[in-house]
């Protein structure tokens, strides 16, 4: 759609940002109070496939 233009893209978008907000006083947001928020620890820890040794110091990577 390069021949609307980039001025014409911007407003375009901007009216559907607007349009969505508008919508919000049609359609409310449920509120928070029924979720939540604790960790949820359904997946174990992975076990280490080996175990670093001392000497095994810091490893320098450059891409």
């Amino acid at each position: 759609m390069q021949w609307l233009g980039l001025t014409t893209a911007l407003l375009i978008g901007t009216a559907v940002m607007l349009l969505s907000e508008l919508s919000l006083y049609r359609w409310r947001l449920y509120g928070m109070e029924g979720i939540d928020p604790t960790l949820s620890d359904h997946w174990p820890t992975p076990p280490l496939v080996f175990v670093p040794g001392p000497s095994d110091g810091p490893v320098l990577v450059i891409f």
